[in-house]
């Protein structure tokens, strides 16, 4: 499941100087707001950089070249500047929130959450700085604190798309799939028809059983994200609950021209074939499978019942014998095997496959085996 990190707005270089300092910075300073307001970043960093070589402690001039660095990726210039604002005034939230930012787009996650709380200690209400922040620990997979920053956030400020949208992340990532579908339906209010948040809901909604919801949101992803194979497959997903087969397999369909190598995709959609009693199609599909995991004893199993149901005793007990060379624990297996032998005449290795079943827990092995076993 993806997240967003929050990417903040950053505010066009303010032309409030102090009295103190002298003209020549000055004039620097505000042809750096000009070229900031033209998007040329780099030339406004160098008459920021010429602001404060006339005057080392233009506090506006650091905290504006850390904007306009923060504009060219130069993220670790933009920590530097913000370092220097925070020395010459500790008070300057704004300066604490954009180094958090900077460190964050640095991967330096455990750095940046000092960087918000001082943010939130000088002001409790500061909204971006709890986004920020419960941001940072849901990539760290503290989902919990996540949770509780989030939740104030969108507190002081209902109307976040960011924070509604990771906290419903942060809530499926901790099993809390009712609150999940809350907190997506509300980045829905704030940007409708978001095919992230609508995909995501969609799981959510699957999780507590609700398939016509989740359904309905992942046909709406699709309508906006045609190309979501994802989408797709949960879409059958649902109509394989639903015991819709055709529908089922022509979404997991979709989901296979979108992605050939969904697995999840071909594998359910053998399963749909086969309930719809196209055991040839299913098989192809599981040969498929077989050619990309050939080491998944479960496939040749569903392949090996397949072949039952198409008559061909031989390749059915061929995959079954397979499939306990690498699963000497497949219950399934030895029954289904079993089962084969019976066909072919072959009772002794029929009670012998059978017993194993049993032996391993398979229940309707149990009286089976009687039968087979008492009729040698």
């Amino acid at each position: 499941m993806r997240y967003i990190t929050l990417m903040i707005l950053l505010c066009t270089a303010s032309s409030i100087f102090s009295q103190e300092t002298p003209n020549e910075a000055y004039e620097h300073f505000n042809k750096a707001i000009e070229k900031f307001r033209v998007k040329d970043y780099q030339g406004a960093i160098l008459e920021y950089s010429k602001a404060i070589q006339v005057d080392g402690s233009y506090t506006k001039a650091y905290y504006n070249r850390g904007n306009a660095k923060l504009n060219v990726k130069d993220y670790a210039g933009a920590v530097d500047d913000f370092n220097k604002v925070v020395k010459l005034d500790p008070q300057f939230k704004k300066a604490y929130l954009y180094k958090g930012y900077a460190l964050m787009r640095l991967d330096r996650l455990e750095a940046s959450i000092p960087a918000f709380t001082n943010a939130i200690k000088l002001d409790s209400e500061y909204a971006r700085a709890y986004t920020n922040r419960g941001t940072v620990f849901m990539k760290l997979g503290k989902y919990p604190e996540a949770v509780k920053d989030l939740e104030r956030s969108i507190i002081l400020d209902p109307n976040q798309y960011t924070s509604a949208y990771n906290l419903g992340v942060c809530n499926s990532k901790i099993g809390q799939h009712f609150d999940a579908v809350n907190a997506f339906t509300a980045a829905l209010d704030v940007k409708p028809n978001e095919s992230k948040a609508l995909f995501n809901r969609g799981k959510a909604y699957l999780q507590l059983e609700k398939y016509s919801e989740a359904y309905s949101d992942f046909n709406l992803t699709v309508k906006s994200d045609p190309n979501n194979a994802y989408a797709h497959y949960y879409k059958g997903y649902c109509k394989l609950l639903d015991k819709d087969m055709n529908g089922a397999i022509r979404d997991f369909s979709n989901a296979l021209d979108i992605n050939p190598n969904l697995a999840s995709a071909r594998h359910n959609r053998a399963i749909a074939l086969f309930e719809q009693g196209n055991y040839e199609d299913a098989v192809d599909d599981y040969n498929e499978l077989i050619a990309a995991s050939p080491s998944k004893d479960e496939l040749f199993v569903n392949r090996g019942i397949s072949f039952i149901r198409m008559n061909k005793a031989k390749a059915a007990h061929k995959d079954f014998s397979r499939a306990i060379k690498l699963n000497p624990e497949s219950s399934v297996a030895y029954y289904n095997r079993a089962s084969v032998n019976v066909q072919m005449k072959n009772n002794k290795d029929a009670c012998k496959d059978m017993k194993s079943a049993a032996k391993l827990g398979y229940k309707k092995a149990y009286v089976a085996a009687d039968e087979i076993c008492g009729s040698i």
